[in-house]
Protein backbone atom coordinates (compact mmCIF):
# COMPACT_ATOMS: atom_id res chain seq x y z
CA UNK A 1 0.00 0.00 0.00
CA UNK A 2 1.15 3.53 -0.74
CA UNK A 3 0.10 6.75 0.95
CA UNK A 4 1.10 10.37 0.33
CA UNK A 5 3.82 9.52 -2.19
CA UNK A 6 2.33 11.95 -4.70
CA UNK A 7 3.66 14.92 -2.65
CA UNK A 8 0.19 16.49 -2.98
CA UNK A 9 0.55 16.77 -6.78
CA UNK A 10 -2.13 14.98 -8.81
CA UNK A 11 -1.29 13.51 -12.21
CA UNK A 12 -1.18 16.34 -14.76
CA UNK A 13 -1.45 16.50 -18.52
CA UNK A 14 1.94 15.86 -20.09
CA UNK A 15 3.54 14.33 -17.01
CA UNK A 16 3.67 10.75 -18.26
CA UNK A 17 5.11 11.95 -21.58
CA UNK A 18 7.77 13.95 -19.75
CA UNK A 19 8.54 11.14 -17.34
CA UNK A 20 8.96 8.53 -20.07
CA UNK A 21 11.20 10.85 -22.08
CA UNK A 22 13.42 11.38 -19.05
CA UNK A 23 13.60 7.67 -18.22
CA UNK A 24 14.44 6.76 -21.80
CA UNK A 25 17.15 9.42 -21.93
CA UNK A 26 18.72 8.58 -18.56
CA UNK A 27 17.28 5.73 -16.45
CA UNK A 28 19.06 7.01 -13.32
CA UNK A 29 18.19 10.71 -13.62
CA UNK A 30 15.02 10.65 -11.54
CA UNK A 31 16.98 9.08 -8.66
CA UNK A 32 19.67 11.75 -8.84
CA UNK A 33 19.46 14.43 -6.10
CA UNK A 34 20.14 17.05 -8.77
CA UNK A 35 17.28 15.90 -11.00
CA UNK A 36 15.13 18.90 -10.09
CA UNK A 37 17.85 21.28 -11.35
CA UNK A 38 18.42 19.39 -14.58
CA UNK A 39 14.69 19.07 -15.24
CA UNK A 40 13.79 22.58 -14.19
CA UNK A 41 11.07 21.58 -11.73
CA UNK A 42 10.82 21.49 -7.93
CA UNK A 43 12.10 18.63 -5.77
CA UNK A 44 8.62 17.63 -4.65
CA UNK A 45 7.40 17.61 -8.23
CA UNK A 46 10.24 15.26 -9.22
CA UNK A 47 9.25 12.93 -6.37
CA UNK A 48 5.63 13.08 -7.51
CA UNK A 49 6.59 12.33 -11.11
CA UNK A 50 8.59 9.30 -9.90
CA UNK A 51 5.49 8.09 -8.08
CA UNK A 52 3.01 8.55 -10.91
CA UNK A 53 5.03 6.91 -13.69
CA UNK A 54 5.36 3.76 -11.59
CA UNK A 55 1.84 3.80 -10.09
CA UNK A 56 0.32 4.02 -13.58
CA UNK A 57 2.44 1.11 -14.81
CA UNK A 58 4.27 2.99 -17.57
CA UNK A 59 7.64 2.64 -15.85
CA UNK A 60 9.24 0.30 -13.33
CA UNK A 61 11.92 0.92 -10.70
CA UNK A 62 14.88 -1.27 -9.77
CA UNK A 63 15.84 -0.73 -6.13
CA UNK A 64 19.26 -2.34 -6.60
CA UNK A 65 20.39 -0.11 -9.46
CA UNK A 66 18.11 2.84 -8.53
CA UNK A 67 17.16 3.07 -12.17
CA UNK A 68 13.81 3.42 -13.91
CA UNK A 69 12.76 1.53 -17.02
CA UNK A 70 9.95 2.12 -19.50
CA UNK A 71 7.55 -0.84 -19.36
CA UNK A 72 5.99 -2.48 -22.39
CA UNK A 73 2.77 -0.66 -21.56
CA UNK A 74 4.62 2.65 -21.25
CA UNK A 75 6.39 2.15 -24.56
CA UNK A 76 3.14 1.30 -26.32
CA UNK A 77 1.35 4.35 -24.93
CA UNK A 78 4.30 6.64 -25.69
CA UNK A 79 4.46 5.50 -29.30
CA UNK A 80 0.73 5.88 -29.90
CA UNK A 81 -0.88 8.38 -27.51
CA UNK A 82 1.77 9.88 -25.24
CA UNK A 83 -0.34 12.95 -24.44
CA UNK A 84 -3.23 10.74 -23.28
CA UNK A 85 -5.80 12.20 -25.67
CA UNK A 86 -7.79 9.04 -26.38
CA UNK A 87 -10.46 7.81 -23.96
CA UNK A 88 -8.99 4.32 -24.35
CA UNK A 89 -5.63 5.51 -23.01
CA UNK A 90 -7.24 7.46 -20.18
CA UNK A 91 -9.07 4.27 -19.24
CA UNK A 92 -5.83 2.25 -19.32
CA UNK A 93 -4.16 4.69 -16.94
CA UNK A 94 -7.17 4.64 -14.61
CA UNK A 95 -7.29 0.83 -14.70
CA UNK A 96 -3.65 0.54 -13.70
CA UNK A 97 -4.07 2.99 -10.84
CA UNK A 98 -7.31 1.47 -9.57
CA UNK A 99 -6.14 -2.14 -9.58
CA UNK A 100 -2.81 -1.35 -7.90
CA UNK A 101 -3.48 -2.16 -4.24
CA UNK A 102 -1.39 -5.32 -4.45
CA UNK A 103 1.73 -3.54 -5.72
CA UNK A 104 4.59 -4.27 -3.35
CA UNK A 105 6.29 -1.00 -2.44
CA UNK A 106 9.21 -2.88 -0.89
CA UNK A 107 10.16 -4.03 -4.38
CA UNK A 108 10.32 -0.49 -5.66
CA UNK A 109 6.83 -0.37 -7.10
CA UNK A 110 4.21 2.09 -5.92
CA UNK A 111 0.46 1.87 -5.57
CA UNK A 112 -2.15 4.59 -5.32
CA UNK A 113 -4.16 3.10 -2.48
CA UNK A 114 -6.77 5.86 -2.35
CA UNK A 115 -7.71 5.28 -6.01
CA UNK A 116 -8.03 1.53 -5.40
CA UNK A 117 -10.19 2.12 -2.30
CA UNK A 118 -12.46 4.73 -3.90
CA UNK A 119 -13.32 2.68 -6.98
CA UNK A 120 -13.21 -0.88 -5.58
CA UNK A 121 -14.13 -0.76 -1.91
CA UNK A 122 -16.16 2.37 -1.20
CA UNK A 123 -19.92 1.74 -1.27
CA UNK A 124 -22.31 4.50 -2.27
CA UNK A 125 -22.19 7.40 -4.70
CA UNK A 126 -22.79 10.67 -2.79
CA UNK A 127 -20.71 11.83 0.20
CA UNK A 128 -19.94 14.89 2.22
CA UNK A 129 -16.18 15.49 2.08
CA UNK A 130 -15.73 14.85 5.81
CA UNK A 131 -17.69 11.62 5.60
CA UNK A 132 -15.60 10.47 2.64
CA UNK A 133 -12.38 11.14 4.54
CA UNK A 134 -13.74 9.39 7.62
CA UNK A 135 -14.60 6.27 5.61
CA UNK A 136 -11.10 6.23 4.10
CA UNK A 137 -9.47 6.59 7.53
CA UNK A 138 -11.61 3.77 8.90
CA UNK A 139 -10.65 1.41 6.07
CA UNK A 140 -6.94 2.25 6.17
CA UNK A 141 -6.80 1.80 9.96
CA UNK A 142 -7.63 -1.88 9.49
CA UNK A 143 -4.45 -2.36 7.48
CA UNK A 144 -1.87 0.20 8.52
CA UNK A 145 -1.28 3.24 10.74
CA UNK A 146 -1.09 6.36 8.57
CA UNK A 147 -1.26 10.00 9.69
CA UNK A 148 -4.53 11.88 9.22
CA UNK A 149 -2.76 14.58 7.20
CA UNK A 150 -1.39 12.04 4.75
CA UNK A 151 -4.83 10.48 4.25
CA UNK A 152 -6.42 13.90 3.78
CA UNK A 153 -3.86 14.72 1.08
CA UNK A 154 -4.64 11.40 -0.61
CA UNK A 155 -8.34 12.24 -0.79
CA UNK A 156 -7.65 15.81 -1.98
CA UNK A 157 -5.41 14.53 -4.79
CA UNK A 158 -7.97 11.91 -5.81
CA UNK A 159 -10.73 14.51 -6.11
CA UNK A 160 -8.57 17.00 -8.01
CA UNK A 161 -7.39 14.30 -10.40
CA UNK A 162 -10.81 12.92 -11.31
CA UNK A 163 -13.15 15.92 -10.96
CA UNK A 164 -15.16 16.22 -14.18
CA UNK A 165 -15.55 19.98 -13.69
CA UNK A 166 -11.84 20.42 -13.16
CA UNK A 167 -12.42 23.38 -10.85
CA UNK A 168 -9.52 23.96 -8.51
CA UNK A 169 -9.59 26.32 -5.53
CA UNK A 170 -5.82 26.78 -5.73
CA UNK A 171 -4.92 29.31 -8.47
CA UNK A 172 -1.63 27.44 -8.93
CA UNK A 173 -3.54 24.42 -10.25
CA UNK A 174 -3.71 25.56 -13.85
CA UNK A 175 -3.06 22.13 -15.33
CA UNK A 176 -5.77 19.50 -15.29
CA UNK A 177 -5.49 15.76 -15.17
CA UNK A 178 -6.20 13.56 -18.19
CA UNK A 179 -8.35 11.40 -15.90
CA UNK A 180 -10.94 14.15 -15.40
CA UNK A 181 -12.16 13.34 -18.91
CA UNK A 182 -13.41 9.93 -17.79
CA UNK A 183 -16.34 11.61 -16.02
CA UNK A 184 -16.10 9.53 -12.86
CA UNK A 185 -16.17 12.14 -10.06
CA UNK A 186 -17.81 15.53 -9.53
CA UNK A 187 -16.93 17.91 -6.68
CA UNK A 188 -19.45 20.37 -5.32
CA UNK A 189 -21.13 20.71 -1.96
CA UNK A 190 -21.00 16.91 -1.98
CA UNK A 191 -18.62 14.48 -3.62
CA UNK A 192 -20.40 12.43 -6.27
CA UNK A 193 -19.12 9.21 -7.77
CA UNK A 194 -20.72 9.54 -11.18
CA UNK A 195 -22.43 6.68 -12.93
CA UNK A 196 -20.18 5.38 -15.69
CA UNK A 197 -21.25 5.67 -19.31
CA UNK A 198 -20.03 3.59 -22.24
CA UNK A 199 -20.19 6.74 -24.36
CA UNK A 200 -17.04 7.89 -22.52
CA UNK A 201 -15.29 4.53 -22.88
CA UNK A 202 -14.35 2.07 -25.61
CA UNK A 203 -15.57 -1.50 -25.98
CA UNK A 204 -11.95 -2.49 -26.50
CA UNK A 205 -11.06 -1.09 -23.06
CA UNK A 206 -13.62 -3.40 -21.45
CA UNK A 207 -12.24 -6.26 -23.56
CA UNK A 208 -8.67 -5.47 -22.48
CA UNK A 209 -9.61 -5.50 -18.79
CA UNK A 210 -11.39 -8.84 -19.16
CA UNK A 211 -8.43 -10.36 -21.01
CA UNK A 212 -5.91 -8.96 -18.54
CA UNK A 213 -7.91 -10.24 -15.54
CA UNK A 214 -8.45 -13.70 -17.02
CA UNK A 215 -4.80 -14.12 -17.96
CA UNK A 216 -3.63 -12.97 -14.54
CA UNK A 217 -5.99 -15.30 -12.68
CA UNK A 218 -5.79 -18.14 -15.24
CA UNK A 219 -9.55 -18.21 -15.74
CA UNK A 220 -11.35 -19.88 -18.66
CA UNK A 221 -14.37 -17.60 -18.27
CA UNK A 222 -15.96 -14.84 -16.19
CA UNK A 223 -19.45 -14.60 -14.71
CA UNK A 224 -21.41 -11.50 -15.70
CA UNK A 225 -22.24 -10.66 -12.08
CA UNK A 226 -18.50 -10.62 -11.27
CA UNK A 227 -17.80 -8.26 -14.16
CA UNK A 228 -20.41 -5.91 -12.70
CA UNK A 229 -19.58 -6.16 -8.99
CA UNK A 230 -16.13 -7.68 -8.36
CA UNK A 231 -13.02 -5.68 -7.53
CA UNK A 232 -10.68 -4.76 -10.41
CA UNK A 233 -13.34 -5.46 -13.07
CA UNK A 234 -15.18 -2.90 -15.24
CA UNK A 235 -18.39 -2.50 -13.24
CA UNK A 236 -16.59 -1.43 -10.09
CA UNK A 237 -13.72 0.42 -11.72
CA UNK A 238 -15.95 2.65 -13.86
CA UNK A 239 -19.12 2.58 -11.71
CA UNK A 240 -21.04 0.94 -14.55
CA UNK A 241 -24.54 -0.38 -13.98
CA UNK A 242 -25.39 -3.87 -15.17
CA UNK A 243 -27.21 -2.46 -18.21
CA UNK A 244 -24.09 -0.59 -19.34
CA UNK A 245 -21.90 -3.66 -18.87
CA UNK A 246 -24.37 -5.72 -20.90
CA UNK A 247 -24.19 -3.18 -23.73
CA UNK A 248 -20.42 -3.65 -23.85
CA UNK A 249 -20.74 -7.44 -23.69
CA UNK A 250 -23.25 -7.55 -26.57
CA UNK A 251 -21.07 -5.20 -28.61
CA UNK A 252 -17.97 -7.35 -28.04
CA UNK A 253 -19.97 -10.42 -28.95
CA UNK A 254 -21.08 -8.76 -32.19
CA UNK A 255 -17.41 -8.09 -32.95
CA UNK A 256 -16.76 -11.81 -32.36
CA UNK A 257 -14.25 -11.07 -29.60
CA UNK A 258 -16.16 -12.93 -26.90
CA UNK A 259 -18.84 -15.57 -26.45
CA UNK A 260 -21.71 -14.81 -24.09
CA UNK A 261 -23.39 -17.96 -22.80
CA UNK A 262 -26.72 -17.62 -20.99
CA UNK A 263 -27.48 -21.14 -19.79
CA UNK A 264 -28.50 -22.73 -16.50
CA UNK A 265 -29.10 -19.28 -14.99
CA UNK A 266 -25.39 -18.63 -15.31
CA UNK A 267 -24.31 -15.79 -17.62
CA UNK A 268 -20.72 -16.60 -18.58
CA UNK A 269 -18.28 -14.73 -20.81
CA UNK A 270 -15.59 -16.58 -22.76
CA UNK A 271 -12.79 -14.91 -24.71
CA UNK A 272 -12.43 -16.11 -28.27
CA UNK A 273 -8.80 -16.86 -29.15
CA UNK A 274 -7.47 -15.24 -25.98
CA UNK A 275 -4.10 -13.56 -26.63
CA UNK A 276 -0.95 -14.77 -24.91
CA UNK A 277 -0.51 -11.33 -23.35
CA UNK A 278 -3.00 -8.52 -22.72
CA UNK A 279 -0.64 -5.97 -24.30
CA UNK A 280 -1.60 -7.48 -27.67
CA UNK A 281 -5.11 -6.06 -27.18
CA UNK A 282 -3.67 -2.59 -26.64
CA UNK A 283 -1.44 -2.82 -29.69
CA UNK A 284 -4.34 -3.99 -31.85
CA UNK A 285 -6.55 -1.13 -30.67
CA UNK A 286 -3.93 1.49 -31.56
CA UNK A 287 -3.33 -0.10 -34.96
CA UNK A 288 -7.03 -0.14 -35.79
CA UNK A 289 -7.62 3.38 -34.45
CA UNK A 290 -4.74 4.76 -36.52
CA UNK A 291 -3.14 6.31 -33.43
CA UNK A 292 0.57 6.90 -33.74
CA UNK A 293 2.80 9.58 -32.30
CA UNK A 294 5.42 8.84 -34.94
CA UNK A 295 8.12 8.81 -32.30
CA UNK A 296 10.50 6.18 -31.03
CA UNK A 297 11.33 5.38 -27.43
Amino acid sequence: MGFGQHQSFYLRDGWLHKGLEVVDMDPALLSNPSAFERMGIGKNMVASLRFWIVATGVASYNMSTKEYKVTELGRTIFQNDSNINLSFTKGLIHYNLAKGNDINDANGRRSSTVVYWFFNILEGNIFERDVLLSKYKEWVSKHKHVSDNSLKRDVDVLLQMYDINNKHSDPEDVLHSPLSGLGLVMRGEDIIKLEGKLSRLDDELIYYILVDYMIKHNLPSLILNDIVTAEKLPGRLFNLKREEVLKAIFSLQAKELIEFSQTNNLDAIYIKNIPETSIEVINQFYIESGANNECII
